[in-house]
């Protein structure tokens, strides 16, 4: 494997790990977006 294609692999992995963790900061959004609707509803039951 020469330089370059080794440095094209190596670019392509990143790109794949930044994929990945853009993936799961999304999820990340998401897990916190029920949570905190799961609280509001929480904190609107304690109220009654």
């Amino acid at each position: 494997m020469n330089q370059r294609t080794l440095a094209s692999e190596l670019v392509r992995a990143r790109m794949g790990e930044l994929d990945m963790l853009e993936k799961i900061q999304r999820s990340l959004d998401e897990i916190l977006a029920v949570q905190l609707e799961l609280q509001d509803r929480f904190e609107e039951e304690q109220e009654r």
